[in-house]
């Protein structure tokens, strides 16, 4: 039996790719954190296929174990930065429990394959997501902050200004002028 693992750009409908799977009638099945094993063997012409209409929506098989594990911790923090409620307990436990692997190992496995830390990481698509939640201009910064599990405004404005460069206000400030440039 054959296990490719399919990461999943998280914007990409799932459906999509089962859509996919069942035209070609493979067998797979998918995890909670976005991962999609393969399950019958694929012959070599059936995967140039797959990974061709596949690459259209920026999707692509990943043979190697090691960077199996660090799609799935990514596919892990991006649901933790943007679920709904705050996970009960540390990333670190949290990673390790999915995985059935030791922190100390997913975080040498992630640092040497991302060149960032997991906890970096999970800052970069929070403050990521705070941008677009801005951009949005629907929630306060106090619900932005709230929504990213932040424990404080000022943790929240620290990680953003640190991350960025700039200041929470200097970014609305630098958005508000491009969306008055753009009526002119």
């Amino acid at each position: 039996m054959i296990y490719n693992y399919i990461s999943v750009n998280n914007n990409t409908p799932l459906r999509l790719i089962e859509r996919e799977l069942d035209k070609m009638d493979i067998k797979y099945s998918i995890s909670s954190c976005g991962v999609v094993t393969i399950s019958s063997d694929v012959s070599s012409s059936q995967k140039e296929l797959l990974e061709s209409k596949l690459s259209k929506y920026n999707i692509e098989f990943i043979d190697d174990q090691s960077a199996q594990i660090v799609q799935r911790i990514k596919n892990l923090l991006f649901n933790i930065a943007y679920g709904e409620e705050k996970p009960n307990v540390k990333v670190s436990v949290l990673l390790s429990s999915e995985l059935q692997l030791s922190y100390g190992y997913l975080s040498t496995l992630f640092v040497a394959h991302s060149l960032t830390s997991i906890e970096n990481y999970l800052i970069l698509i929070k403050i990521e997501r705070a941008k677009n939640l801005i951009l949005q201009d629907v929630y306060n910064l106090k619900q932005i902050s709230l929504m990213l599990h932040y424990s404080s405004m000022g943790h929240f404005s620290g990680q953003f200004k640190k991350t960025t460069g700039m200041t929470v206000s200097t970014f609305k400030t630098i958005l508000a002028s491009k969306r008055r440039a753009a009526l002119i």
